[in-house]
C-alpha cells in the first residue's frame, strides 16, 4: 500500500478515536437526546409521571437518574450531571402541567427567548437556566450553579 493511503487511513482512525467520544458527550446532554428518550419511550415517561403524582414510586425510564415531583406538582426527571463544584451543570427532562412549559428554578422568574427556548440568569450571580420543548407538554432542562 502506498505511504499516502497509509497515513490517510491513519488520520481517519484518529479522527473516529477522537471524535466519536467527542461527538457521543455532545449529544448525551442535549436536547435532541433529551427528546429522543421521550419519543420512544413516551408510554413510560407519563406512567411514570401519572405514578410519582399518585404517590408510586415506579420504575424509572431508561437513562433517568432520578425522578420526582417538584414544586407545584411538575414531575421531573434527572438524565444527567456534569462538572465539579461551581462549574457544574445539571439536566433533565419535566412533564409541564400546560403547554407553556415551566422554569425549573421556579415559577418567580423571568424566562427569555433563547434560540429554541426559554433561560433566566440569576442577576446576582452564575446561576442560569434553560428549558426547551421536546415533546407535547414535555420539556428539556439544563441548570448551571
Amino acid at each position: 500500500m502506498k505511504k499516502w493511503k497509509k497515513r490517510a487511513i491513519g488520520l481517519l482512525i484518529a479522527a473516529l478515536v477522537i471524535g466519536l467520544p467527542i461527538g457521543v458527550f455532545r449529544f448525551w446532554g442535549s436536547p435532541a437526546w433529551a427528546s429522543l428518550l421521550v419519543r420512544l419511550q413516551r408510554e413510560k415517561f407519563d406512567a411514570a409521571a401519572d405514578a410519582l403524582l399518585a404517590g408510586e414510586n415506579p420504575e424509572a425510564p431508561f437513562g433517568v437518574i432520578e425522578q420526582y415531583v417538584a414544586e407545584g406538582g411538575v414531575v421531573t426527571f434527572d438524565l444527567g450531571a456534569w462538572g465539579i463544584g461551581p462549574a457544574t451543570s445539571y439536566w433533565g427532562v419535566y412533564r409541564a402541567l400546560s403547554p407553556a412549559g415551566y422554569a425549573i428554578m421556579g415559577d418567580n422568574v423571568d424566562l427569555s427567548p433563547d434560540g429554541g427556548g426559554w433561560s433566566w440568569q440569576d442577576p446576582s450571580g452564575d446561576n442560569k437556566c434553560y428549558t426547551q420543548a421536546v415533546a407535547d407538554r414535555w420539556w428539556y432542562w439544563r441548570a448551571w450553579f
